[in-house]
């Protein structure tokens, strides 16, 4: 019970430093693009980690895996897309591992950009950090 409660209150401050060059970032692509939140994180952290970041206002909505049992690999992209009533051809996901982020979406017809270290292989695009995604929309 010790963890759950350590793990549900974490600080984000203590883990993450700030870097205003994303919240620009953020605020620049929401003006010409839609932008959404997929993650199998449960959406307390998620939106403990947007009002850290003070960049919740550029996000349209949010789809959580961490909330059901529906995951990334068990059928959140297809209910997000569902739900969007999205063309998968004009959708890019943009994540940090490789599985999730890139092969499952890439079955989908979704593009692809994998950020920082991870193997790309299949991925459309492939940027070291997450501040160079201008570069490719």
């Amino acid at each position: 019970m010790e963890y759950l409660n350590f793990a549900w209150n974490m600080d984000p401050a203590q883990h993450i430093e700030k870097d205003v060059r994303l919240t620009f970032m953020l605020e620049e692509l929401s003006r010409t693009h839609d932008l959404f939140i997929l993650s199998d994180a449960p959406s307390i952290w998620i939106n403990k980690l947007l009002e850290f970041f003070e960049v919740g206002d550029y996000f349209k909505g949010i789809f959580s895996g961490g909330d059901n049992d529906v995951r990334k690999k068990s059928g959140l992209y297809p209910h997000a897309l569902k739900t969007l009533n999205a063309d998968p051809k004009n959708v890019i996901m943009v994540g940090d591992e490789y599985l999730v982020d890139v092969v499952i979406p890439k079955k989908l017809g979704i593009a692809t950009c994998l950020v920082g270290d991870a193997k790309s292989g299949e991925s459309d695009y492939k940027i070291r950090d997450i501040l160079r995604l201008r570069e490719i929309l």
